[in-house]
């Protein structure tokens, strides 16, 4: 969450970070115009509410004057009701190739909308992850930014209650566009996707070619990857389960609730995790982590034996190896000699048990 919560306010580390520290009313809008020739602009605006803005910095202009220097333009305008102080800065791009390159990595758009210098982030993902950008065709995954159990805490915590941010993102085509999931323009020719704090990736997606999505995109049939474990795998400790999807992860459920595209498994159990994307397709593994050694019965570890003693063990999991000595045994094995033993027993998922006892006659 905190990797891209960054992202989120690209610039505003810099100009206002005080705000995210303190809470704030406020968000970011990046807007993309695709020309006929292949050509197009940019644009990024971060807006803060105006009675924020000013109980923060109290008419110094040293963050103004940053955003400036680095080619924004201050402005004021109401969004649902509320004054927002705003910064904006609008940009040619030669291609549509250059365009995709800013939207996917943070360096390039930090390079872009910032002077050089200041710079600060060097994490390469940036808005939107894979993206395809045609003159009549855009698709992107806005990546999820928390998980349900961090929403969850988000939405209760009585701090949290002092933030309202926003991420837009706009896209205009010189057609009418005739397929999107976004909100459209009245003209028909621009469309909005409106971010929140989304637990899941969201496809974005706009055509002016056809009415039909998968006539353009094609159908997307291949099944989301799920990794960090495998199907029937025998685990001993924490297991991180990491989903992915080139169309994004709409839901994924480990026994049958919610939980994020990255989550790590701690308690003894047997799961199955089902990872579904945006167009359906789903994948599910089946695990098990046992963190409990073999059960080792007829000795006992620090004992001495005046007889003959049977090696018995047995676990829920099954016997990967045992180990007398370094010699190889089954449960049931008799132990006549008189000596020093080191009996070691493994089971499947790793787990080792160990006893060490004697026998003198």
């Amino acid at each position: 969450m905190k990797k891209r919560l960054r992202q989120l306010f690209l610039i505003t580390i810099i100009a206002v970070s005080s705000v995210i520290l303190s809470g704030c009313y406020g968000g970011q809008t990046v807007t993309m115009m695709v020309n006929e020739d292949g050509t197009g602009k940019m644009g990024y605006e971060v807006c803060i509410d105006e009675e924020t803005y000013n109980e923060l910095y109290d008419g110094e202009a040293t963050d103004e004057s940053q955003m400036e220097q680095s080619g924004f333009t201050k402005s004021t305008k109401m969004i649902e009701g509320k004054n927002y102080v705003c910064f904006k800065k609008l940009i040619e791009v030669s291609s549509l190739d250059e365009m995709k390159e800013i939207l996917v990595s943070q360096s390039a758009f930090s390079k872009t909308f910032m002077s050089e210098e200041e710079v600060t982030e060097s994490d390469s993902e940036g808005f939107l992850e894979n993206v395809e950008l045609k003159k009549d065709f855009f698709r992107g995954v806005y990546k999820a930014i928390m998980t349900p159990e961090e929403k969850e805490e988000f939405d209760s915590s009585e701090y949290m209650t002092d933030y309202d941010m926003f991420t837009n993102i706009s896209l205009s085509f010189a057609k009418e566009i005739t397929a999107t999931n976004g909100e459209l323009s009245s003209d028909k020719k621009t469309v909005t996707w409106k971010m929140e704090y989304n637990t899941y990736d969201f496809l974005c997606y706009a055509t002016t070619a056809s009415e039909d999505i998968e006539s353009v995109t094609g159908k997307d049939e291949t099944a989301p990857v799920i990794s960090g474990v495998k199907n029937n795998q025998l685990a001993r400790k924490t297991v991180c389960i990491k989903c992915n999807d080139y169309s994004g992860i709409k839901s994924v459920t480990l026994n049958g609730s919610s939980i994020g595209n990255e989550h790590y498994v701690t308690k003894a159990g047997t799961y199955t995790v089902t990872a579904t994307d945006n167009y359906d397709n789903a994948t599910s593994v089946t695990f098990t982590i046992d963190t409990t050694r073999p059960k080792v019965s007829g000795v006992t570890s620090g004992k001495t034996y005046k007889k003959n003693k049977t090696i018995k063990f047995t676990d829920k999991s099954g016997i990967k190896s045992a180990k007398l000595n370094g010699k190889t045994i089954k449960s049931g094995y008799v132990v006549k000699k008189s000596g020093t033993y080191t009996l070691k027993v493994t089971d499947k998922a790793g787990n080792v048990k160990t006893v060490k006892f004697k026998i003198k006659k």
